[in-house]
């Protein structure tokens, strides 16, 4: 776990760029800003910032609006930010009896830890492991569980997907999405039983 009092020392007094965060969230939040994510249902990206205590928050339309730039734009200098908190995530890599690795899975106490599938370095961190391509599953705020896209068996994880989702109170998603350098996609959804 990641000593969250380290992230919350640098948090901002207010929205200034050092701060921007690309935030994933579920739909029912209704965030004043919102942007879609291509087949996604149910999660949307958010353009937020880290607010004096910490803790992520939306921008406003009025806020947003101030700051003049495209989705794009924004998304590009916020996804930086993201950076540090992701140099500070050990993965727990999980192995089947094999000794093959079938998952990896990073936690920490950060409500920050779900933008970290946007950092610079993300894809980079798990190209060794598991290939250019991921696949990505932010059942929480908190939690982020990463599969191999080729021979994936990410389906078989439902359950334990559900339970991360229902066990926080800053659920995000149950959606599955594929990661590449090029997209954020989603690609399907765990059922609930």
């Amino acid at each position: 776990m990641v000593a969250w009092c380290a992230v919350t020392a640098q948090a901002a007094e207010g929205p200034d760029a050092k701060h921007w965060r690309v935030l994933i969230e579920p739909k029912f939040m209704k965030p004043p800003v919102a942007f879609e994510i291509p087949n996604a249902e149910r999660t949307l990206l958010v353009p937020g910032f880290v607010n004096a205590a910490g803790e992520p928050v939306y921008f406003t339309r009025e806020q947003w609006t101030a700051l003049h730039l495209t989705w794009g734009d924004f998304f590009e200098k916020a996804r930086v930010n993201a950076a540090g908190l992701l140099e500070m995530l050990k993965p727990e890599l999980v192995r089947d009896a094999k000794k093959v690795v079938e998952y990896a899975v990073l936690r920490s106490e950060s409500p920050l830890t779900a933008e970290v599938i946007f950092a610079p370095g993300f894809l980079k961190k798990f190209e060794g492991v598991f290939g250019a391509t991921l696949i990505v599953v932010v059942p929480n705020r908190n939690t982020v569980f990463v599969f191999p896209k080729l021979a994936s068996n990410y389906r078989e994880f439902g359950p334990m997907v559900l339970d991360a989702y229902h066990a926080g109170q800053n659920r995000v998603s149950i959606e599955v999405f594929e990661l590449s350098a090029e997209r954020l996609r989603a690609v399907g959804i765990y059922d609930e039983p």
